[in-house]
This record gives structure tokens, sequence and C-alpha cells, in this order.
């Protein structure tokens, strides 16, 4: 019997993206470049909207 990958509850995907998001703007001030702050922040959220998108897929919601 095959079971299927189970994925993460989203409120852990958006939990890890948060703290994320958190960690990159803790480097800023270090001196992290905004322009690449903002890059680095915009590649985590597609990351995370494709993650929601493969959940929603799953649970047999409409993919745009």
């Amino acid at each position: 019997m095959h079971r299927a990958a189970k994925k993460p509850p989203a409120q852990a995907v958006q939990y890890v993206q948060t703290v994320q998001v958190v960690e990159s703007f803790e480097g800023s001030e270090n001196g992290t470049d905004p322009d690449v702050l903002a890059q680095e922040i915009v590649e985590d959220l597609e990351a995370a909207l494709g993650q929601f998108r493969e959940i929603a897929t799953d649970l047999g919601g409409k993919q745009e």
C-alpha cells in the first residue's frame, strides 16, 4: 500500500516563513543591502505560495 507523503499543516509552513523573514530583517543590522534583503523576502514568499498551492491541490482545490 502506497501512502502519500504527509504535508505539514499550513500554520507550520507560515511559521517557518515568518521566522525566515524575521531572520532576514535581523541581518539588515549587519549591513545587508536592502535590495538583496527585499529579493530574499520575495523568494521566500514565492516559495511559501508554491507550498500553499500544492496543499490546496492535494485537498482538491483549483490551481490558478
